[in-house]
């Protein structure tokens, strides 16, 4: 409910406040799952529902983004339509990594042992921090345009790896 209070914030230009909104979601997003696994509680339906919620969200604030502010910055559709586009494409190339491997997560993973696999914590330009420059840092610094295209060439060149690592996991099966 709060990341489509943010999508709202968003579309009706208070910018600011979709953008703590949408941390808040995200902070909320991140507890739920913490503590199904502290209880020893997760589930396939936990896990399913977090990622429907965190594309419903993503995807709800980008669009109520570019509806509602537009006008203001005509840039926001041509880098908002190359979001949503390459979000798709991740989702798919994610899926397409994750074949036969049903207890990962995610199909980014720091290296085996770091300290970044010992705290469990994502690499750097993941998702997250992808999200945030998008959706927190750039509207709270009033660099809109500068935030989605930040993250539209995060994106892409993510989207590429990703889409190498596809590629050669193809040519050896």
């Amino acid at each position: 409910m709060v990341g489509l209070l943010a999508a709202t914030a968003f579309f009706t230009a208070h910018v600011a406040w979709g953008a703590l909104l949408y941390q808040l979601a995200f902070a909320l997003d991140c507890i739920d799952g913490k503590l199904a696994r502290l209880r020893a509680r997760p589930s396939a339906l936990g896990a399913f529902w977090d990622g429907f919620v965190n594309n419903l969200v993503y995807g709800a604030c980008i669009t109520a983004f570019v509806a509602g502010n537009y006008s203001r910055e005509p840039m926001l559709v041509l880098l908002g339509c190359t979001l949503l586009a390459t979000w798709s494409l991740h989702v798919f190339l994610t899926y397409e990594m994750q074949k036969g491997d049903a207890a990962s997560w995610t199909a980014i993973r720091p290296p085996e042992g770091s300290w970044l696999a010992r705290h469990r914590l994502l690499p750097p330009f993941t998702f997250p921090d992808k999200h945030a420059i998008a959706l927190t840092l750039g509207p709270l610094v009033g660099q809109i345009t500068y935030g989605f295209a930040a993250t539209c060439l995060l994106e892409v060149l993510s989207m590429g790896l990703k889409f190498r690592t596809v590629l050669r996991q193809k040519q050896h099966q």
